[in-house]
């Protein structure tokens, strides 16, 4: 894998053992094995390559027998820690970890007798249920849409915000639900565009929030949400107009906090890797291309990952080649610039090496 001398964790499915997975770690060539989630069904193939932070954790929720678990992976120095905790309740349907240092997630369930939708939060010191809502179908059809349509982040007072295009058929709305503090809220966020799947969101300072997904046409749709005040929600198609991004069933789009402002990306369905900060949204984001030939059937899961002053592209090319590039945050100043450098560099090159007549005058 063409990483150099970068450290990443990778989890995949274990050649011949398709119900198990294995958390391994690259680094200067060389591949280690950590740990091995135990055969839960169902099984996931595609692969998550996660960069190595000094605090890491990884997750993986699952059937096994007539019981349902969640295992954790984590690091503790030098030390690796692993624990599985059995779910309190028997219809489990979606995991969505929620990203921050310690491990943790949100199990979305449906009980099927009476329809309800339970919201419990999961660690390694086990389950606590925080928060029911009204439900209006069997678990049967929550089961069938899968994690791609939900996602959580942590807020602050100990508080998630959970999100998700859910609702009656033909009637599906994006919805905020916080949960965990002294009272759970639900709200539906305002947004014109009928939004289709492949949710993913990231939580920003003073209580923002992006959310990007797919509409019904494949466009890429983007939502910056003050989680305090949702109604004032603003939304936007941030692709170019025709263009349609690809529809794997993960991986593409993401959308990360970059210390001063979101920077979402995708893959349009030719494989081209795609960029954008998302502003305020008040006007269209200046999109750039990051990369080309990217796999659109079976991508990784992360796309774009934040460290520093940085943004980092993870992709597999079409031919199984893993392909990483960094770039700085401010992606538009970024793209300007190399742009100007490339105008520079043409009229140098068409006077011969000297500066034309019109870069002379522009100087003056």
């Amino acid at each position: 894998m063409p990483f150099g001398d970068d450290d990443f964790l990778v989890a995949h499915r274990q050649a011949g053992a398709p119900l198990v997975t294995q958390l391994t770690r690259i680094r200067a060539g060389h591949e280690d094995l950590i740990a091995s989630a135990p055969p839960f069904s169902p099984s996931d193939s595609a692969p998550y390559i996660v960069p190595r932070a000094e605090h890491w954790w990884f997750s993986k929720q699952g059937d096994e027998g007539y019981s349902s678990s969640v295992f954790f992976v984590s690091s503790n120095g030098d030390r690796i820690e692993q624990k599985r905790v059995k779910l309190i309740r028997r219809y489990p349907q979606v995991w969505l970890p929620i990203p921050g240092e310690e491990p943790r997630g949100i199990e979305i369930s449906v009980a099927p007798q009476q329809p309800s939708l339970h919201i419990d939060e999961i660690t390694p010191s086990g389950a606590k249920p925080l928060a029911s809502f009204a439900w209006w179908q069997t678990s049967d059809y929550i089961q069938n849409d899968g994690p791609t349509l939900w996602s959580a982040q942590a807020l602050d007072r100990g508080r998630v915000a959970v999100v998700a295009i859910d609702g009656p058929p033909r009637a599906m709305t994006l919805r905020l639900r916080i949960v965990g503090g002294e009272e759970a809220t639900e709200s539906v966020l305002p947004c014109s565009v009928p939004l289709d799947q492949l949710l993913v969101t990231a939580l920003g300072a003073a209580g923002r929030l992006a959310i990007v997904a797919l509409s019904k046409e494949r466009e890429v749709v983007a939502i910056i949400a003050d989680v305090d005040q949702p109604q004032s929600a603003r939304c936007r198609v941030i692709s170019a107009a025709g263009e349609r991004a690809a529809q794997p069933g993960f991986g593409t789009p993401a959308v990360v906090w970059a210390g001063e402002g979101f920077v979402a990306s995708w893959i349009r369905d030719d494989g081209t890797v795609r960029a954008c900060e998302l502003g305020n949204l008040r006007v269209p984001p200046f999109v750039i291309d990051v990369g080309e030939g990217a796999d659109v059937t079976f991508p990784l899961r992360q796309l774009l990952f934040a460290d520093g002053e940085y943004v980092t592209f993870v992709w597999r090319e079409r031919g199984g080649e893993l392909v990483l590039r960094r770039m700085p945050n401010n992606l538009t100043g970024y793209a300007v610039a190399t742009e100007f450098w490339h105008l520079l560099c043409g009229a140098f090159e068409k006077t011969g090496g000297k500066p034309s007549d019109t870069a002379d005058q522009s100087t003056k």
